[in-house]
């Protein structure tokens, strides 16, 4: 099968329309800072909790991730005011060790954000909620290219090569890229198949959102300092799940430099500007 590149579709800074524009193609200021653009009318935000203080954080934070200009370019077409891509909030209380976990339902087209009260609101950076938002965000864009890959390609044969026909999310996956020779495919693991893509393409755009909503300057300093960032979520070393490829492809050396950078990134000062806290109404 033809595959088609799912990164970047517009890039570049000469659009002949005289607006300043970034290298990624996104409108600037005269300072240089992205413009935000008006909300999606695809998305919906839904608290689940009870319009508290926690509430009304989650809501600040999101708007500035469905704003932004990084964010809005992975927002699929599928989605549309009548059926919207859905952004919730649940409360656990059961892991304390971790600020924020997400996952996105590919079923009901829904992100599902969760985190403990307290730790949501007085630990966690902005960016590092902003991030977690933006990797659900990317995975429910790369699940409509693969969709609309398929339907595309209605005679391919899915079932090939051993793949779990039960999972055809996989499948499809394995199919659109094969011919790319990337070989993101992992049999009956969509999720983990999804973080070898996202690994591979998406890392520095998280990164740069990560910048964006910390109040930094896109520059390749800010954005290889908040990369750690763009790690986490990807089930490194998760017991169970094959490693993803572009982590597998470092040498143990590379490999302890980004853990340790991982394990600080979240106490980095870049990312405490309290100009750019949600947490001061």
């Amino acid at each position: 099968p033809t595959t088609v590149d799912i990164g970047c579709s517009f890039c570049g800074n000469d659009w002949g329309d005289g607006v300043p524009r970034d290298a990624d193609g996104n409108e600037i200021d005269a300072d240089g800072n992205l413009v935000q653009l008006p909300l999606p009318n695809n998305v919906v935000i839904d608290a689940s909790w009870d319009n508290s203080i926690y509430d009304v954080k989650f809501k600040c934070i999101l708007t500035k991730v469905l704003k932004n200009p990084i964010v809005q370019r992975y927002l699929h077409a599928h989605y549309t005011p009548a059926n919207p891509l859905r952004i919730k909030l649940e409360q656990i209380t059961t892991d304390n060790s971790m600020w924020v976990n997400a996952n996105f339902n590919e079923m009901n087209n829904t992100i599902t954000v969760n985190s403990d009260k307290y730790n949501i609101f007085n630990d966690a950076p902005d960016a590092y909620l902003a991030t977690t938002v933006f990797h659900e965000i990317i995975h429910s864009f790369i699940d409509g290219v693969i969709k609309d890959y398929a339907i595309a390609n209605p005679t391919l044969n899915f079932e090939r090569d051993g793949a779990n026909s039960s999972n055809p999310d996989v499948v499809m996956i394995h199919d659109y890229y094969y011919g790319a020779g990337k070989n993101y495919y992992i049999p009956g693991d969509a999720n983990q198949a999804h973080h070898n893509i996202i690994a591979d393409k998406y890392l520095t755009t998280l990164a740069k959102l990560a910048c964006s909503i910390a109040g930094l300057p896109l520059t390749a300093k800010n954005i290889n300092t908040l990369l750690p960032m763009a790690w986490k979520g990807l089930n490194i070393n998760k017991p169970g799940k094959q490693v993803v490829k572009t982590w597998a492809d470092m040498t143990d050396a590379e490999e302890k430099i980004m853990n340790d950078k991982m394990d600080n990134i979240d106490k980095n000062t870049l990312l405490r500007n309290p100009n750019f806290k949600c947490n001061n109404f």
